[in-house]
């Protein structure tokens, strides 16, 4: 039997090493980048993700002259533009195992009018994949809330619930609205098929997560999404703050002579009649009735919006020899002093004051 050349010999054992050797490099590959539910038109307010799928070569670390792991940016820009978001991903193939999925989100995309973006995906300078999608202005909006702070821990009638307005530019089924502490959701309400029109939708927040619990004082995130055909295309973000509040008490005082009007005179005898006189030192107001019965008015401007007075009260400087007899109210803003009898009555008012509480949210 003739033994082997040398030259078979050595082609042979060449062969046998290519066919046993590791692996010099890892092979990578971008399957795929796909937005959710298949969709390439998106509205104002998209955020993403684009699923990226990775394949490459399985093989281990202790495999001689192998890259362990490869680095690629995921970049997401408006076609033609600049980058508006980039993240780097690592793929590591001794540890992970192919294919791999990667989501790949940014901030929430505005737009007045309709735009081209792409997401790539690039391995150091060459460009591995890309994908192109349409966004469109909003599909919802949130228009307002309000109240913003409001105080639903203690139930009396002063601003106890929110009232969350969102608008729909076209149909959408279904529509949610999500509340939101940190990443904890507490609040989700799903309403199907809504159409869009010109006036707003609303939702009543009374602060209560799902299991009728007030949460404590802080800042929520309200979330408003709307799908189109089925698809999770649009999504509207606000912040709320839920807050404490405490009654607060104050007084405040005019001068007697700062009455802001007078009701009539009724007559209680024949030739009654009352009169009303200003002092300039100290600035009093002399009040005469003989007869007669009058009402003095002072009106109070209180500029928080739930201010209310509690009580009122008039500091009075006797009059020698007269009989002031007077008794006090209000009504609304004004508090007042009536004088008068079947006889004589003679008041000298040095000043009006009122105590009123209010709603402090410092």
């Amino acid at each position: 039997m003739k033994k082997p050349s040398i030259a078979a010999a050595f082609v042979l054992s060449v062969m046998i090493a290519l066919l046993t050797a590791p692996a010099a490099h890892a092979f990578f590959s971008v399957a795929e980048i796909a937005f959710p539910h298949g969709a390439v038109t998106f509205y104002s307010g998209f955020t993403g993700p684009a699923d990226i799928r990775f394949t490459f070569n399985d093989f281990t670390a202790a495999q001689p002259g192998v890259d362990p792991q490869t680095t690629f940016q995921l970049r997401l820009r408006e076609q033609g533009g600049a980058n508006v978001h980039t993240e780097n991903v690592t793929i590591t193939p001794s540890a992970q195992t192919s294919p791999r999925t990667v989501q790949f989100d940014w901030p929430a995309l505005q737009t007045n009018v309709q735009k081209r973006y792409e997401v790539a995906v690039y391995q150091g300078n060459t460009q591995k994949r890309v994908r192109p999608f349409t966004l469109k202005p909003y599909l919802v909006r949130i228009t307002s809330i309000s109240p913003d702070p409001f105080f639903p821990t203690i139930h009396d009638g002063f601003k106890d619930t929110t009232t969350i307005s969102y608008h729909l530019a076209a149909n959408s089924n279904p529509v949610e609205v999500i509340i939101k502490s940190g990443s904890t959701e507490l609040v989700h309400q799903t309403r199907p098929n809504l159409v869009g029109r010109t006036q707003p939708y609303i939702f009543t927040w009374n602060g209560e997560n799902g299991s009728g619990q007030i949460q404590p004082e802080g800042t929520y995130t309200v979330t408003v999404r709307a799908t189109d055909s089925g698809q999770v295309v649009g999504q509207s973000q606000s912040n709320v703050v839920l807050d404490r509040f405490f009654t607060a008490t104050r007084s405040r005082v005019q001068e007697g002579t700062a009455f802001h009007h007078r009701g009539p005179i009724t007559v209680l005898r024949p030739g009654g009649t009352c009169t009303l006189a200003r002092l300039n030192t100290p600035k009093d107001l002399r009040i005469n009735c003989d007869r007669a019965r009058v009402r003095v008015f002072w009106r109070w401007t209180l500029t928080q919006p739930d201010a209310a007075i509690q009580s009122q009260t008039f500091n009075l400087v006797a009059v020698p020899g007269f009989n002031c007899g007077a008794t006090t109210g209000r009504t609304g803003n004004d508090t007042w002093i009536q004088v008068g009898a079947l006889g004589q009555r003679r008041c000298r008012v040095d000043e009006a004051r009122i105590t009123y509480t209010f709603t402090d949210e410092s």
